[in-house]
Parts: structure tokens; C-alpha cells; sequence
């Protein structure tokens, strides 16, 4: 079999999304027996620049054919021209940077993603949050690092949509609040939020956290969620992630090379979580973007 190469935050770097995707290492450990047949090391890349170069160093040297991971699109982003280099095919659960595509065309490269990109995301949410609005103002609260700053530089231009980087002194029960930011960043924002009851709180990217759910004093009417859902016929689960680092994990496993991509056309993988089918930019094709609230 292969020589799978995994990359997450750990240690102090990681998050619930560090817990997911360790949980559906060990799942798939316990119930694919085709997955079991691989060598696998996980490395940590700091969900940084710095950290993607230095666990891309560190599974080239060990002899990846294959790498699953880098939930944080810098991290990715750092690392992917060390793969290239190397041909080592990089497969993405959870990396949502507009790059990406432009990498994969330009290099004639394997980079399958998962998810929609920040442009699709960003697009999604406002239109989601105008129009399921309660006659209230919309807010977007981003938070003042790389990561959010970047998401913002994805907003559709003359929206009806407030960004602000501290909470308003007085919140009214008809507001939405976007929240753009890390989880903990979002769990801190939705504790004050919720001193007082506002119509909807929605969680984007990596806003979206099981913390950050748990965060909320005064529940708002709506405590929703905006993310790209890939669905698989068992096995699946409602947590981010999890059913993509399922499919990603399993696309690993039997990844050969397609003169499709050489040529920019579609792809199409024969695993044991079935067939799986990749559209012109490499984002899996049973891939759509959902607003649901959550629980």
C-alpha cells in the first residue's frame, strides 16, 4: 500500500478540529481494512506558514507518497510547493484558500480539495444572511489576524453588511452576527454576544466549532452555520470535517496518477468509500455549500 503523510495542528496548535480529524484517523483504522494496510505518520504544521514548511520537510524526508491534512490554509499553502516538487499528490479535507485552483493550473498538479473556496463561502453567507434576515442590521465581526483578514478580503463589493472588529455597544434582537475568526476567537465573541438575545449568530470556516457552539449564555433565536457538505452513504456524521477527511483518507489509499490532470480535466478515483469525481478546479464534485442551524 502507501506511505500516507498527515498534517494537523497539534500539541498547543491544536483545536476540536484536531480531534476530528485524529478520531476519523483511528475510525478509519478500526473499519476500512484497506486503510489499515498503510504506513502512516501524522507531523504537526503549527497551522502556520512556518509550521506547513517544516511538516512538509519532514514528511518528504520520511518518504510520503501521499499527503492528507493541513486543515489551515496557510499551513497549506506554505507546504504545497515542497509536495510539487517531490510529485507528492496533496489531498485537502478542510483548506479553503481561492489559491489553490490558480496553483493547480499553473503546475499541472494534484491539490483535490474538499470544500468550496473563501470567495464561495463568504458569497454564501452574506446572501444567506440579508436574505434570512429579521429587518435587523448584519454584522460581520473578523477578527484582526492574517487568517480573517484574508476571508475579508472575499466579500462581494456594496453589500448591506456592517464589518466591525469589536462588538457594537448595544446589540437589538432583529441583528445577525457573522463571525469571522478562529474558534476561540468566536467562543470569546459569543460569550459577550449572548449576554443579550440577538436573532441569529452564524459561524463560518473556522468559526465553526464545537466551543464555540457551547459558548452561548442567551441562546439567540438562531445559532446557525454556514459549510461545504460532502455527503457519503454511511459512516457519515454531522461534525465539520469528518466525512471529508473519511473521503480524503480513503482517496489516499488507492491515489494513482491521471493524465487528466496533466491536461486539466476532470478526475475520477475508484475507493472503498466509492467512486469519487473532482470537477475542473479539483473540488470534489459532491461538494455543496448549506446554512443549517445547529442543535
Amino acid at each position: 500500500m502507501k506511505k500516507i503523510g498527515l498534517a494537523i495542528a497539534l500539541g498547543k496548535d491544536a483545536n476540536s478540529h484536531t480531534q476530528t480529524f485524529i478520531e476519523a484517523i483511528n475510525y478509519s483504522l478500526k473499519y476500512f481494512p484497506e486503510f489499515k494496510k498503510n504506513t502512516l505518520k501524522i507531523v504537526n504544521d503549527e497551522k502556520s506558514k512556518t509550521g506547513g514548511e517544516r511538516a512538509a520537510i519532514e514528511l518528504i524526508e520520511w518518504g510520503a507518497e501521499v499527503v492528507v491534512g493541513h486543515f489551515s490554509s496557510f499551513a497549506a499553502l506554505a507546504a504545497l510547493p515542497l509536495y510539487v516538487r517531490q510529485s507528492i499528490p496533496l489531498i485537502l479535507p478542510a483548506s479553503t484558500a481561492c489559491e489553490f485552483y490558480e496553483f493547480n493550473k499553473i503546475n499541472k498538479t494534484e491539490v483535490l480539495k474538499y470544500q468550496k473556496d473563501d470567495a464561495a463561502l463568504m458569497a454564501y453567507c452574506i446572501d444567506d444572511s440579508i436574505i434570512n434576515s429579521q429587518g435587523g442590521n448584519v454584522y460581520a465581526v473578523v477578527q484582526n489576524n492574517p487568517y480573517a483578514n484574508r476571508m475579508m478580503g472575499h466579500f462581494p463589493q456594496l453589500v448591506d453588511v456592517r464589518i466591525i472588529r469589536e462588538l457594537p455597544a448595544r446589540a437589538e434582537k432583529g441583528d445577525t452576527f457573522i463571525i469571522i475568526g478562529f474558534s476561540e476567537f468566536a467562543s470569546s465573541i459569543i460569550k459577550q454576544l449572548s449576554q443579550t438575545q440577538v436573532y441569529r449568530i452564524l459561524l463560518v470556516d473556522d468559526s465553526d466549532s464545537v466551543e464555540a457552539h457551547k459558548s452561548c449564555i442567551l441562546r439567540p433565536q438562531r445559532l446557525s452555520r454556514v459549510r461545504s457538505v460532502s455527503h457519503i452513504s454511511q459512516h457519515s456524521m454531522k461534525r465539520p470535517y469528518w466525512n471529508e477527511t473519511l473521503l480524503a483518507l480513503s482517496l489516499a489509499s488507492g491515489i494513482t496518477p491521471q493524465p487528466e490532470a496533466a491536461n486539466g480535466g476532470r478526475l475520477s478515483f475508484n475507493t472503498y468509500l466509492g467512486l469519487q469525481d473532482f470537477d475542473k478546479h479539483n473540488c470534489y464534485d459532491d461538494c455543496i455549500l448549506i446554512s443549517e442551524d445547529v442543535d
